[in-house]
């Protein structure tokens, strides 16, 4: 078996298993609990707050901890609502959870920025959008499905000129790119950094309180209430915490990877590369002779497990949004295969990954 789906989960990393299991054991009181054993579990969750904020260069009181980064991303667009500006902008490339929570807004006007051919947002449509009456910004700062990276600065100072804020969804930079303090929102997720499921948070640095999706108890600041899973609270907070340690290493060694998949793939006639300005953990192509389901099912029963679209999007039919728009081109995003990478990847999986390629290419008939 050969794991090539990293943007849509990774496995739990051993040493954030053994500390889940330690803990868990250990801590098990409600954190809203005046009692010792009570007391014991808010500490724990203050420190996954303070280990998260140290290594992120935020302030301990900006992170809202929640069940998923969907629900960070549905709690940082919706949360400043309503709002006098009526205006929002993104674009057509981003994640189902932003794209779709946008759709579902009423009283506002969504505004969709152009993407050039590299996946890169247009700077200067995007001055044409902002004005007076835009609230946000609101994009994926790596895509999930091409890799790109966005050039967060610039967003930021374009929309810190006309007074919007700019919302990044950090699901796929997280440990795989620097993360600059160029922003007013972050959404964050523990599973894609081989952390527990079921957790991510959103970091908020507009200094206004957020307007809850979730009532209750009041727990996050009143901003998100329901009894705290601190014990993934803290296991990602050391997720984090493994990642950024290690950071440089595996960002050198992936990118070797990377570089050994586009120097094989680049000139084949059979492809087209969709992934430019990456992260490096992401690798995009498109087949253009063959249909992508067949080649994707030739790789998966030689035991190569990769994907065609964004996991959140496997539901439906397997037409990639993120490509069409980049290449206006139906058979493109219907035939795009997403490759994605991590430091547990061998070379020898890249190298087995790519003849086993070629091979379907010959084996199996043309459109």
């Amino acid at each position: 078996m050969v794991y090539l789906d990293y943007a849509a989960t990774s496995p739990l990393d051993p040493e954030v298993l053994a500390i889940y299991n330690e803990m868990s054991l250990k801590h098990f009181a409600n954190p809203s609990s005046l009692h010792k054993l009570g007391r014991a579990s808010f500490a724990l969750l203050q420190e996954s707050r303070n280990i998260i904020a140290k290594t992120l260069n935020v302030k301990p009181e900006e992170i809202i901890f929640t069940a998923s980064a969907t629900e960070a991303n549905n709690l940082g667009i919706k949360g400043l609502l309503p709002s006098k500006k009526k205006e929002i902008i993104s674009t057509k490339i981003d994640h189902l959870s932003i794209y779709n929570t946008l759709l579902k807004l009423e009283g506002y006007i969504i505004k969709y920025v152009n993407v050039k051919e590299d996946g890169l947002i247009d700077l200067e449509h995007l001055k044409t959008l902002l004005n007076d009456n835009t609230l946000m910004l609101v994009t994926s700062l790596v895509n999930n499905e091409l890799g790109t990276v966005q050039l967060q600065d610039e967003l930021y100072k374009l929309c810190h000129t006309n007074n919007t804020y700019l919302f990044l969804d950090g699901v796929q930079a997280l440990g795989k790119i620097r993360i600059s303090n160029n922003y007013d929102l972050l959404s964050l997720s523990s599973h894609k950094i081989y952390g527990l499921k079921g957790v991510g948070c959103l970091i908020n640095k507009t200094s206004k309180l957020l307007n809850p999706l979730i009532f209750g108890g009041g727990q996050e600041r009143n901003q998100r209430s329901g009894t705290e899973n601190f014990i993934a609270n803290y296991c990602f907070a050391q997720s984090i915490r493994i990642a950024f340690d290690h950071f440089v290493e595996r960002k050198n060694y992936v990118s070797k990877l990377y570089a050994l998949l586009e120097n094989n793939l680049k000139d084949n006639p059979f492809l087209h590369l969709n992934s430019f300005n990456s992260s490096n953990y992401i690798f995009n192509f498109s087949l253009l002779k063959h249909k992508g389901e067949v080649i994707f099912n030739y790789l998966n029963s030689k035991g190569y497990y990769l994907s065609t679209t964004s996991a959140c999007s496997s539901y439906s039919k397997s037409f990639s949004r993120p490509v069409y728009e980049t290449t206006k081109s139906e058979h493109l995003a219907n035939n795009s295969i997403r490759v994605s990478l991590s430091h547990l990847t061998s070379e020898e999986d890249i190298k087995g990954f790519i003849e086993t390629l070629l091979q379907s290419l010959k084996e199996v008939r043309t459109i």
